[in-house]
C-alpha cells in the first residue's frame, strides 16, 4: 500500500542509526531500545542522519541527528552537547578586569561645598563599596586593580581576584593605607601634587593588556583638569613619572616645558590646565578603547571649572597652551570638561558628583552598567547558533516549526519559537528561533550529569521540528538539502595556571549537517469531445485539500490554500500557502500539471468550460505521497472511481502520451474524453521510473 500524506498511522518498520551520544539515563540495553525513536515514513527521505563532532581541544562533544515523522517532509532535529565544564561559571562570572584610577592630587583634600567630608574620603568610601560588590559577584576569574595618580601614577594593588570578604577587606585596607600615605606627604609647594590623567590611564592600560580577561574596564575619577603628563609615554615604557610643572625656563614646545603662548609667560608657578596634558590623556584613553576596554568617568565637583577662570593673571600664567583653542572645549563652557571626560576620554559614560552621595551613586551605577555589558558580552559564550539553510537572499527550503520542551512535549501557544529555562539539573532549556536562526543558551538551560570520581560530565539536549518546503522554487526534486547552515557552539573553558583560574579564549565547535530530499510530481491527460476530437480551451485547477490534508504543516495544521506565495520562506513559521495550480488543454487537448509538491492532497476541478459544453460535474482527488500519485474521481451521481494506471486504453479510446519532463519527475499519463454535454477525464497509464 502506498503511504498516504498527512496521516498519523502510517509508520513502517525500518532501521534507524543510533549515534554515539547516550544520555546518562540510558543504562541498560532495554533503556537503549526505548530511547531510540521508532522509524517513521519520512525516514525514507533522510540522506544523512547527522552525527558527532568533537572539539579540537577535546572539551566538548556535539551531536546533531534527525528523525522522520508520520508526516512527509517533516522531521525532528535533536542537538546534544557533552562537556566537563561547568558553564554556570560563565553566567555568574563575568570574566572581567576592572582598574579603578583615582585622582589623589592636592585638590582632592578639599571638602565638598555642602558636605563635611573631603573629596578623597568620599571617593575612598565609594570605591570600598565597589570592591565589596565586586567580591560578592565574582568567583575568581575576574580581577580588580587600583591606580592612584598625582604628578606620577602609582599602582596601589595589582590586578588580582577578589571573590570573598577576606580578599575584599585586604584590598580596601591596602587602598586606604597607601593612598593616605601619599596624600599625607603633601605640602603647599609640593611638586608631586599635580594631575597626571595620562599617567593614571597608562598604568591601567599596562595592567589590562596582560590580564587575559575578556571584558576590560577603567573607572577614572578626577576633580580637575589635567595639569601634567608622563616624562616618557612610549608604549613600551614602564616609567610612570610625570613632569614637574614648575618650569621657569626651557625650550618652548618641548615636552616638560610648560608655557603659555598666548601671554608669553612660562608656567613658573605650576599649572591649572595643560592643553598638551589633556591631549596626551585623550590619546592614552584612545589606546585603551582601541584594545577593547571601556572607560567610565566620574567628575568630582567639577561644576563651574573653566579655563577662563584661571586666565588673565597679571605677570604670570598657570595655563600651558599654544593657542586659545583647547582640547577640552570652550574656555568659558561650564560643560566642556564634563563632555570631554565622558566622550573625549570616556566611552560615553559620565557620572557627575557634588557630594559623597553623588560619588557613591556613581560607583553603584557603574557597577550595574558593567553588569549589563558583561551580560551582553557573555551572551554568545556557551550558546549554540543553528541557522536554517538559506539558498538565496529570499528563500529557504527547510523551515523551523516548533520546539519541544524538556519532557518531549510540543511547544505551542503562545510562542512555539521560545523556551525559557534556568541552569539547573533537570530544568527547561533556554532557546529561541529568531530571524531564521535557532539560538540555544546552555548557560540558562537544564542538563543531566554523571560523576566519576571528582569529575562531573554535563549533558544538554534540545529538540525541535523542521519541514522541507517543496512548494515553490528554489526546491528541486531529489536534490539533497542540508537541514541547517553552519551550526556551531561558542564556548570557553577554565584554565588554572599557578593556582590562578582564567577563562580560555573564545573557541567554537561545529555541529554535523543532517540532510534530506523530497519530491514533486507531474501528470498529463487528454481532453476530447464525444467524437474523440482534441478539445482545447478547458482549464483545470488543483487546490490544496485542507480537509483531508489537515496535518501537513507539521504542527497539527494544514498548509492553507491561497493565490500568493509572499514571504512563505522567510517567515516560514507563520501560516503559509500552497497552490492553487492551473493547467489548460492545449496543443491537441493536452492538459499538463507540473511541479506538484509531494506530501499533500488536492482537489482538481474543471474551472473553465469551453464554449458549447457544460461541466461534467465530476471532481477529482489527487494525492501525492512519497513520489506516488493517485487520482480518485467522484462523478455527479456520487459514484467513485480510482483511476486505474495499470490498464491501457480504458474504454478503448485515447492513447498514451509520449513521455516528457525532466529527470526525476514521474509522469502519470491520462487519456480522457469530453462528451458534447459533459466532460469526462479518465486515467489511462502511470509509469514509474
Amino acid at each position: 500500500m502506498t503511504p498516504q500524506p498527512c496521516q498519523a498511522d502510517t509508520a513502517q518498520a525500518a532501521t534507524v542509526q543510533f549515534y554515539e551520544y547516550i544520555p546518562p539515563e540510558v543504562e541498560t540495553e532495554e533503556d537503549l531500545e526505548l530511547y531510540k525513536d521508532t522509524s517513521e515514513p519520512s525516514d525514507s527521505q533522510i540522506d544523512d542522519g547527522g552525527g558527532k563532532v568533537t572539539s579540537a581541544d577535546g572539551a566538548v562533544i556535539t551531536t546533531k541527528t534527525i528523525d522522520g515523522t508520520s508526516e512527509e517532509n517533516v522531521f525532528d532535529i535533536t542537538l546534544t552537547v557533552q562537556t566537563k565544564t561547568d558553564v554556570q561559571t560563565f553566567l555568574s562570572e563575568p570574566d572581567m578586569a576592572v582598574v579603578i584610577v583615582m585622582d589623589i592630587s592636592n585638590t582632592m583634600n578639599a571638602k565638598f561645598t555642602n558636605d563635611t567630608i573631603s573629596r578623597y574620603d568620599a571617593a575612598v568610601v565609594a570605591a570600598s563599596s565597589f570592591i565589596d560588590q565586586f567580591a560578592e559577584n565574582t568567583a575568581g576569574l575576574s580581577k580588580i586593580g587600583f591606580v592612584a595618580f598625582n604628578t606620577s601614577a602609582h599602582e596601589i594593588f595589582s590586578l588580582q581576584p577578589c571573590s570573598n570578604t577576606s580578599q575584599a577587606t585586604a584590598l580596601k585596607n591596602e587602598m586606604m593605607t597607601d593612598t593616605g600615605n601619599i596624600i599625607d606627604n603633601y605640602v603647599t609647594d609640593d611638586r608631586t601634587r599635580f594631575t597626571n590623567v595620562e599617567g593614571g590611564l597608562k598604568r591601567a592600560y599596562d595592567m589590562l593588556k596582560t590580564s587575559g580577561n575578556a571584558n576590560q574596564y577603567v573607572i577614572l575619577l578626577t576633580d580637575g583638569f589635567p595639569t601634567t603628563y608622563l616624562k616618557n609615554n612610549a608604549a613600551s615604557s614602564t616609567n610612570y613619572e610625570g613632569y614637574d610643572p614648575y618650569t621657569p625656563s626651557g625650550t618652548k614646545g618641548a615636552d616638560g616645558t610648560f608655557y603659555d603662548y598666548v601671554t608669553g609667560y612660562y608656567c613658573s608657578y605650576g599649572t591649572s590646565y595643560s592643553d598638551k596634558a589633556s591631549i596626551k590623556a585623550r590619546q592614552m584613553a584612545t589606546s585603551i578603547k582601541n584594545s577593547g576596554g571601556k572607560i567610565f568617568s566620574i567628575g568630582v565637583d567639577v561644576a563651574g571649572q573653566t579655563i577662563e577662570m584661571y586666565d588673565g593673571r597679571s605677570g604670570l600664567s598657570v595655563i600651558d597652551r599654544t593657542s586659545t583653542t583647547y582640547e577640552i572645549g570652550g574656555a568659558n563652557d561650564l560643560n566642556a570638561y564634563k563632555n570631554w571626560l565622558g566622550n573625549g576620554v570616556g566611552s560615553g559614560y559620565y557620572y557627575d558628583s557634588t557630594d559623597q552621595a553623588g560619588i557613591t551613586a556613581a560607583f553603584a551605577n557603574i557597577f550595574e552598567e558593567i553588569r549589563n555589558l558583561n551580560e551582553q558580552s557573555t551572551k554568545t559564550v556557551w550558546t549554540a547558533t543553528d541557522p536554517m539553510p538559506v539558498h538565496d537572499e529570499e528563500s529557504q527550503v527547510v523551515g523551523f516549526i516548533h520546539f519541544y520542551d524538556k519532557d518531549g512535549n510540543v511547544v505551542g501557544a503562545p510562542d512555539p519559537e521560545t523556551l525559557t529555562g534556568t541552569h539547573a539539573e533537570g530544568a527547561e532549556n533556554t532557546a529561541n528561533h529568531k530571524d531564521n536562526v535557532v539560538y540555544w543558551d546552555l548557560k540558562k538551560s537544564g542538563y543531566t550529569t554523571t560523576t566519576e570520581g571528582t569529575v562531573t560530565t554535563y549533558y544538554y539536549k534540545l529538540k525541535y521540528r523542521v519541514r522541507l518546503v517543496n512548494e515553490a522554487p528554489p526546491f528541486k526534486e531529489n536534490t539533497v538539502y542540508d537541514t541547517n547552515g553552519e551550526a556551531h557552539l561558542d564556548y570557553k573553558t577554565i584554565v588554572t595556571t599557578n593556582g590562578v583560574q582564567e577563562a580560555s579564549e573564545l573557541k567554537n565547535v561545529s555541529f554535523s549537517k543532517p540532510a534530506v530530499h523530497g519530491y514533486v510530481a507531474g501528470f498529463s491527460f487528454f481532453k476530447k469531445d464525444d467524437f474523440s476530437e482534441p478539445l482545447d480551451g478547458a482549464v483545470f485547477t488543483l487546490i490544496h485539500d485542507d480537509g483531508s490534508c489537515s496535518l501537513c504543516h507539521g504542527d497539527g495544521t494544514a498548509i492553507t490554500d491561497s493565490t500568493t506565495h509572499d514571504n512563505i520562506y522567510i517567515n516560514y513559521h507563520k501560516p503559509h500557502v500552497i497552490g492553487p495550480y492551473t493547467a489548460a488543454s492545449e496543443n491537441g487537448g493536452t492538459v499538463t500539471f507540473t511541479g506538484i509538491p509531494s506530501g499533500h492532497s488536492y482537489i482538481m476541478t474543471e474551472t473553465l468550460i469551453p464554449p458549447g459544453y457544460i461541466d461534467s460535474g465530476s471532481t477529482y482527488k489527487v494525492v501525492v505521497a512519497y513520489d506516488e500519485l493517485t487520482v480518485t474521481e467522484t462523478k455527479r451521481d456520487g459514484t467513485v472511481k480510482v483511476w486505474d494506471s495499470a490498464v491501457n486504453n480504458v474504454f478503448n479510446y485515447g492513447h498514451i502520451l509520449p513521455e516528457t519532463g525532466g529527470i526525476g519527475v514521474h509522469w502519470f499519463y491520462i487519456a480522457g474524453a469530453a462528451l458534447m454535454m459533459a466532460s469526462v477525464v479518465i486515467l489511462v497509464k502511470k509509469k514509474k521510473k
